[in-house]
């Protein structure tokens, strides 16, 4: 599903893009989950050892990081794999492009009194954004006091929706 039918589909006012997936062909159209992911306590996707873990607990904690073997955690609620790590315990994992570059940004993390947020930066428009880098990203988190953070798919999937509307400018034609 798009941001906007899956929004519909959980009657959620705001959303993101997460985790990676599959795009034979660069069209946009991809549908596969690359790692595993889970939503409401249903899974798919298989564990994929080159990407960490962003879930979100049923007491409503976002956990970021190396998670193995979700079946031991018990109460994980949503989740998918990506990486890098932005923010850890409060302290910025990445620093610079880390290798990755400017591109479109997606993360998702959260603050000590439990608040989630989420950041999407566009990019690949020279007449409007450029991007940034995850470094950049741990910085504007950190700025809002987020203690746990983590980076989402960029690039062309970097996307926020908000009230039925996209709300951000993405660069891809699709």
């Amino acid at each position: 599903m798009r941001i906007l039918d899956m929004m519909d589909h959980y009657g959620a006012i705001a959303g993101i893009n997460a985790s990676g997936f599959r795009d034979p062909g660069g069209e946009g159209n991809g549908g596969v989950v690359v790692g595993i992911s889970c939503s409401q306590g249903q899974y798919w996707g298989d564990f994929v050892d080159y990407y960490g873990s962003i879930v979100l607990t049923t007491d409503h904690k976002l956990v970021v990081g190396n998670i193995s073997l979700w079946s031991t955690y018990t109460n994980i609620r949503d989740g998918i794999q990506f990486s890098p790590v932005l923010i850890a315990d409060g302290v910025k994992q990445v620093s610079g492009s880390a290798g990755y570059g400017l591109q479109p940004r997606t993360a998702i993390g959260q603050r000590a009194d439990g608040v989630i947020v989420m950041l999407i930066i566009d990019g690949r428009d020279v007449s409007y954004s450029i991007g940034c880098t995850v470094g950049d990203m741990a910085d504007i988190l950190s700025a809002y006091n987020v203690i746990n953070a983590s980076s989402c798919d960029g690039g062309a999937s970097s996307v926020l929706a908000y009230k039925g509307e996209v709300i951000t400018k993405n660069c891809s034609a699709n």
